[in-house]
């Protein structure tokens, strides 16, 4: 907050209008509810027709190489506010309840600021022993094939302005 009132003053100037993208990301900046004066919340959308899968939820799986009775996914990329490390011990606990029942997909690139941290969630998973359970899908282009394929959709963010995955996983 200190940081954006302290930037406030050049940003008028250079600026008609203000804009962010929640309400949350609002009171985070500019707090209970003292807004500058023109700043208005655009809140994201999602396109429905962009949320139809294109093929079979076995076929999306089957490219997964996941075969399995209920697959359990997230999507994000890797870095720590996603929650990859939660999501992972999860995974671990559901394993020992559901023994051969559930697969885990995470769909998210790795980014080059965070390769220690990627490197730090394959480490988990081999701690864990659940290699064979989770498949780490990296990048993918097909989100709207890969959410009708997953069962459950998991976002265990630690802090999302705006997790517009929500809106993409209920489209």
């Amino acid at each position: 907050r200190a940081l954006a009132r302290l930037y406030m003053p050049v940003v008028r100037v250079m600026a008609d209008r203000l804009a962010v993208s929640s309400r949350a990301l609002a009171e985070h900046y500019f707090g209970g509810g003292n807004w500058p004066r023109g700043m208005r919340v655009l809140y994201s959308t999602v396109d429905l027709s962009e949320f139809r899968p294109r093929v079979e939820r076995a076929v999306t799986r089957e490219r997964l190489h996941v075969t399995c009775e209920t697959l359990i996914g997230m999507v994000g990329n890797l870095q720590p506010s996603k929650g990859h490390l939660e999501f992972v011990r999860a995974a671990a606990i559901l394993k020992t309840h559901f023994k051969g029942r559930l697969k885990f997909v995470i769909v998210g690139r790795e980014l080059e600021l965070w390769t220690g941290f990627a490197a730090s969630v394959k480490r988990e998973i081999g701690r864990l022993g659940i290699g064979e359970d989770i498949v780490l899908a990296g990048y993918r282009s097909d989100i709207a094939d890969v959410l009708a394929a997953m069962d459950i959709l998991v976002v265990p963010s630690r802090w999302e302005p705006l997790g517009v995955i929500v809106m993409e996983g209920m489209a």
